[in-house]
């Protein structure tokens, strides 16, 4: 994994699992965000090495039913933030939507390992 998501779990820890009086309702999400940059990715590889197909989409909102029916595992996808649109503008023109940058620059700068699990290119 790269350095980011390396650095991802002691930061959410610091200024998120460190907070006093942290509400314990909230321990769920504290879980599924451990989970999301640690887990997850693990589990996705190992499926995919296994011979799982991996599908991914952008929407958090897509019928992941119809992926597990066809025996896929489901994965969302990084986008939408702006640090990774400066590499896709090196190969994409400036012109392209945002999305489609941000999600082509986490694809081709490694920084999303949900990347690299969806994808063959």
């Amino acid at each position: 994994m790269n350095d980011l998501m390396k650095g991802l779990p002691p930061i959410f820890q610091s200024v998120f699992l460190g907070q006093q009086n942290r509400p314990r309702g909230i321990a769920y999400y504290d879980s599924f965000i451990q989970d999301l940059h640690g887990k997850r990715p693990k589990e996705v590889f190992d499926r995919k090495n296994n011979g799982d197909k991996v599908i991914g989409a952008f929407c958090a909102f897509f019928p992941e039913e119809f992926v597990h029916a066809a025996g896929a595992v489901p994965l969302i996808l990084c986008g939408g933030a702006e640090f990774p649109i400066a590499d896709a503008e090196k190969i994409l023109p400036r012109n392209t939507c945002p999305l489609i940058k941000s999600s082509f620059g986490f694809k081709i700068s490694n920084l999303c390992p949900y990347f690299q699990s969806a994808t063959s290119w």
